[in-house]
């Protein structure tokens, strides 16, 4: 009986720290500071995010993973998942890249809007999955705008 007893208070334990991460950690922020996007068929872009990270806390945090999902005028291009690992050392801000790929069918209302000169509305969103001491943090970003598709 015992052993078990033990088992359960650790558990206990674990249970009370993980939930207690946010009196030891300040959340990164995560800014996009560009968009990059071309259009490399009639049904392919590619491209990539800039994002500025800050750590305000006074140790490493390791970012493991970021998925986003890319909206062009009024198509869903997609979704994808950058799962290249970065460290972002404490008390510092660091700039990322993240790839981009997008592959979509139909395109006549953003075709439209490129021959016309016009400029195409976007929206970026996403999750940055960040590993914390002993927990993961999901932080999420959103940017939308509007460019001029030139290749």
């Amino acid at each position: 009986m015992v052993p078990y007893l033990k088992i359960f208070a650790i558990s206990i334990l674990v249970c009370a720290l993980c939930s207690c991460v946010g009196w030891f950690v300040e959340k990164p922020t995560f800014q996009l500071t560009g968009v990059s996007l071309s259009l490399r068929s009639m049904t392919t872009l590619s491209g990539s995010i800039a994002v500025a990270v800050h750590n305000p806390n006074t140790y490493d945090l390791t970012v493991n993973a970021v998925e986003y999902r890319i909206k062009l005028g009024d198509k869903n291009l997609g979704e994808g998942v950058s799962r290249e690992s970065m460290k972002i050392h404490g008390k510092t801000q660091t700039n990322i890249n993240i790839p981009l790929h997008a592959e979509f069918g139909d395109v006549g209302s953003v075709l439209r809007m490129y021959i016309s000169g016009k400029d195409v509305p976007y929206e970026i969103e996403g999750t940055v999955h960040v590993k914390v001491l002993w927990t993961n943090l999901r932080i999420p970003f959103s940017k939308a705008g509007s460019l001029n598709i030139r290749s």
